[in-house]
C-alpha cells in the first residue's frame, strides 16, 4: 500500500453525509426510524433487497440479502444506474445535490459507491467518463461471484483495479477489518475514491497477481482454504475450484483463544453448496438466535460467519459438520 492517507488531506463534499458504521446492521423499518430524510444505506448496512421511500426521501440499495446474487447488480451498479435515472430530481436539499451515505463496511463496492456519488456531486460530467463504466462492469462481475468469475487477469486495467483496491485489501488480509473503526474505514474509502479519480484519469498504477492460498482440507465439490494472496480466488477458479470455505484465525483480545472467520462462496447457484441451508443449519450449531443480526448470512452465493463475535467452531469441526449436512442435504 502507498503511503498512508492523512485524515486532514481527506476530501470535504457538503453534498455527500459519510456515516461510517463499522458491521450495523439493521432492518429497513429501524433504519427509517432515525436515519433523516435523504439518507442512503448501501451494500447491506441495511438488511434486505433494494428499497426506496419516496417521500423522505431514502433508499437501500442493496444485493446481498433475499436477493438472486447473479441476476441482480452490484450496489455500485445500482447507485451508477440509479444517479443517472435521476435520483437527484428528489435529493436536493436547497436546490443542491444532497445525500447523507450510511455503510457499515469499506471494501470494493462501498468505496466504489461513496466516490461515485462524490464524483457526481463535484461533477456530473465526471461520471460520464468510458473508464466509468469500465470500472463499474469489473467490480460488478467480480462482486456478483464472490471474487469467482472467470476472467483474463493479466490484462493491464485488471492490475489497475488491484492498485486502486490495494487498500481495503490490504487491511484485511492483515487482519483489520474486523476490528477497525469508523475513522480507520473512512480513511480506506477515501483513498481508494482518490485512486478511482486517477484510473478514470488514465494515472493508475498497478499491482502484479498474487494468487497464494492453501488448501486445508474440505469434501465432495468443496474445498476448505486459507487464502494469503489477495487474488486467492482467481487462482482457485484457474485450479477448478468452485466452491469453498475460507478460513482465518483470530485472536481473542488477551490472546489466550482463537475464534475463527469464515467466509463461504461458491462460483454461481449452478454449484452444489446450498449457502442459505448451511447459514441456517450453522447458526443453529452455535445457537445464534432468529432476528440476532450479527449471524452467519449473506447471499446464495456468498457470505459467512458473525462480523463482530464470528465463529468458536475449529476449521476441523466445521469441515466435518459441513460435509455430513451435506451429504444429508443431497439424500432428499
Amino acid at each position: 500500500m502507498s503511503e498512508k492517507l492523512n485524515p486532514e488531506s481527506i476530501p470535504k463534499f457538503e453534498s455527500v453525509e459519510l456515516n461510517v458504521q463499522p458491521r450495523l446492521k439493521e432492518t429497513w423499518e429501524d433504519f427509517l426510524k432515525h436515519c433523516g430524510p435523504y439518507a442512503i444505506a448501501l451494500d447491506g448496512r441495511v438488511i434486505g433487497p433494494t428499497k426506496r421511500d419516496f417521500d423522505l426521501p431514502a433508499v437501500n440499495l442493496n444485493h446481498h440479502e433475499g436477493v438472486d446474487r447473479t441476476s441482480t447488480a452490484v450496489t455500485s451498479e445500482q447507485v451508477l444506474t440509479e444517479i443517472r435515472l435521476g435520483l437527484f430530481n428528489t435529493f436536493k436539499k436547497d436546490g443542491k445535490p444532497f445525500v447523507k451515505l450510511f455503510v457499515e463496511d469499506c471494501d470494493e463496492d462501498v468505496s466504489t459507491s461513496v466516490a461515485l456519488f462524490e464524483m457526481y456531486c463535484e461533477d456530473p460530467k465526471l461520471l460520464d467518463n468510458w473508464k466509468v463504466n469500465q470500472l463499474v462492469e469489473i467490480e460488478n462481475r467480480l462482486d456478483m461471484s464472490a471474487g469467482m468469475y472467470p476472467m483474463n487477469h493479466e490484462l493491464e486495467t485488471l492490475a489497475q483495479l488491484r492498485w486502486v483496491y490495494e487498500p481495503y485489501r490490504l487491511a484485511r488480509r492483515q487482519g483489520k477489518i474486523s476490528t477497525m473503526d469508523g475513522n480507520g474505514m473512512a480513511e480506506i474509502i477515501q483513498e481508494i475514491s482518490n485512486r478511482i479519480r486517477k484510473f478514470t484519469e488514465a494515472k493508475a498504477e498497478q499491482i502484479p497477481l498474487d494468487g497464494r492460498y492453501e488448501v486445508l482440507g474440505g469434501g465432495d465439490g468443496w474445498s476448505m482454504v486459507k487464502e494469503i494472496g489477495s487474488d486467492a480466488r482467481v487462482k482457485m477458479v484457474g485450479d477448478g475450484i468452485k466452491a469453498l470455505l475460507s478460513v482465518a484465525e483470530i485472536k481473542t483480545a488477551d490472546g489466550e483463544e482463537s475464534i475463527w472467520k469464515y467466509t463461504l462462496a461458491r462460483m454461481s447457484s449452478w454449484i452444489k453448496f446450498p449457502l442459505p441451508d448451511l447459514f441456517k443449519y450453522l447458526n443453529e450449531q452455535e445457537s445464534i438466535a432468529l432476528g440476532n443480526s450479527d449471524c452467519w448470512g449473506g447471499s446464495d452465493l456468498s457470505g459467512g460467519s458473525p462480523k463482530t463475535s464470528h465463529s468458536k467452531i475449529s476449521p476441523q469441526k466445521i469441515e466435518s459438520l459441513l460435509n455430513y449436512f451435506l451429504l444429508e442435504f443431497y439424500k432428499k
